[in-house]
């Protein structure tokens, strides 16, 4: 307040002469603080906010009252889609008063929700605020909803949640605009036996799991997957293991190649894959292409042979000391017959001769051909009825 147009800090005393007249004047609105206020209510003496009094003959106390409010903020989202009551704008409310704002949206819209204090307070076409607290309140108005699909590719079930819940894709889900809703895409998915689909992405970027915001514009969420089929590794027959691990189940892409390889025990050979139990070789490694669901298995069988391979000059003579290398691992040299043995299991070997070989100085030898006139050196050889003789 001010007495006499001078700012005085509350209580004051003074000495006034006995007669004499004095301006009491109450400031007002006075701030509380952040979002409150004070606003001047009476003088104790029934005076004006500013009024004159004239010094009583007894000593006499003048109260200015003053009472609270607090702030309420209102604000609409949209006001092209309806508007409010009181419209939006800062008011000051007693601290004791009830307030009530209503909702009026315009045609074709519908109130979404109050927002009050940062927290969603419902829908109903008219809010009640306790005014001992400031508020801020938001109307959030829109269209009644938009019609949003939800799908995957492929279609069908299986492969998705919304909220939670199953759902066929695909889906016209009618939803209000600005609620926020959960996609979930499931994986892998069954697609009948020896089928499965793999989750790869959403439409929107979005992780497997996520939340989406419902626009206004019509959307369209998808859910892409891809496909792979099954390759049944089954148990082998005989001693020896595969890469990937026999028995087990590998999924794998739609048209993907497939490498497996078998693997013998010792004194055992690769007899035969079977390929939906039907004898495809034994070539190996095997390759699958994987264009439909696929068993696989590897047949072992015991069986070792004698592999003689003899080093012979053109026009006669025998080669002593050549290195003979079977497989790319056994390396041996002939001995003063010309000749080395390896022992091997069943199946096809390749055989590599030493070219040029120096045995003497100033002497070399170089490979020529085989005895059954092939010159590819090396050479695959599958069998062993006689020796293996190279020129």
């Amino acid at each position: 307040m001010k007495v006499d147009s001078l700012n005085i800090t509350t209580p004051k005393t003074y000495t006034w002469d006995g007669n004499s007249t004095h301006t009491l004047k109450a400031i007002s609105p006075i701030s509380g603080g952040t979002n409150t206020q004070y606003i001047w209510a009476s003088w104790s003496d029934g005076g004006g906010q500013a009024h004159i009094v004239t010094t009583p003959s007894s000593p006499t106390t003048f109260t200015a009252t003053y009472k609270l409010q607090t702030r309420l903020m209102l604000s609409v989202n949209d006001t092209s889609k309806g508007t409010i009551d009181p419209p939006p704008g800062v008011y000051w409310h007693d601290s004791s008063q009830i307030i009530q704002v209503t909702a009026n949206p315009y045609s074709g819209c519908i109130l979404n929700e109050w927002v009050l204090d940062g927290e969603s307070a419902g829908n109903n076409d008219a809010i009640s605020l306790n005014m001992s607290d400031p508020h801020s309140l938001l109307a959030k108005f829109s269209k009644p909803y938009v019609v949003v699909t939800v799908t995957s590719d492929p279609t069908g079930e299986g492969f998705m949640l919304v909220d939670g819940e199953p759902i066929t894709t695909p889906a016209e889900l009618q939803w209000t605009i600005d609620k926020t809703h959960t996609l979930s895409a499931l994986t892998p998915v069954s697609g009948g036996s020896g089928v499965q689909y793999l989750w790869v992405n959403w439409s929107d970027g979005g992780e497997q799991t996520h939340e989406i915001a419902v626009l206004e514009a019509p959307t369209t969420f998808t859910a892409t997957y891809k496909k792979q089929y099954l390759l049944n590794l089954l148990s082998v027959e005989g001693y020896g293991s595969t890469t990937p691990a026999s028995p087990g189940d590998y999924w794998f892409d739609v048209d993907a190649t497939v490498e497996v390889r078998a693997t013998p025990k010792e004194g055992y050979f690769l007899n035969q894959w079977r390929l939906d139990n039907v004898d495809v070789g034994s070539e190996n490694p095997i390759s699958v292409t994987m264009d439909r669901t696929y068993s696989l298995k590897a047949v072992f069988e015991y069986g070792a042979e004698t592999l003689i391979v003899e080093a012979v000059q053109e026009g006669g003579g025998l080669i002593r000391g050549l290195s003979v290398t079977v497989d790319g691992s056994m390396i041996r040299q002939t001995d003063s017959n010309g000749r080395v043995n390896f022992t091997v299991t069943k199946g096809t070997h390749t055989v590599l001769f030493q070219s040029p070989y120096s045995k003497d100085v100033g002497t070399r030898y170089l490979f020529l051909r085989w005895e059954d006139g092939v010159t590819e050196n090396p050479r695959t050889v599958a069998s062993f009825g006689s020796p293996l003789r190279g020129l």
